[in-house]
């Protein structure tokens, strides 16, 4: 359980590093909330074992990013004059999506191998 801890707290911590003091990011509560809603109503939906639902909930993230970002360059094209922080919250919701998808699969990796070993 450690390596699990260390190794996602690795992962999350070289992304934050790299990633968030080299942009100006606007971080959206909404679209966090997007993502993570979109992705806990489709596990409750589909079910399954419990690795099965931390993959499923990796999986549905990263489409509830893509769909989100989609939603966001729809709402950026009717806009006449788009602020800069409406392209980077529709882009960080890719990255959140991903990040999530990232962390999600470490762990069914991690579980399925010790359940196989």
């Amino acid at each position: 359980m450690g390596q699990v801890i260390i190794g996602i707290g690795g992962m999350l911590s070289i992304i934050g590093v790299t990633y968030f003091p080299a942009t100006s990011i606007y971080f959206d509560t909404i679209s966090a909330l997007f993502v993570i809603g979109v992705a806990s109503f489709y596990v409750l939906a589909v079910g399954g074992s419990t690795l099965q639902k931390i993959s499923r909930f990796g999986k549905a993230a990263l489409h509830a990013a893509t769909l989100g970002f989609f939603i966001g360059l729809a709402g950026i094209a009717a806009m006449d004059d788009p602020p800069v922080a409406a392209h980077q919250v529709s882009i960080f919701v890719l990255v959140f999506g991903y990040v999530i998808h990232f962390v999600c699969n470490a762990i069914v990796e991690r579980y399925e191998n010790a359940e196989n070993d």
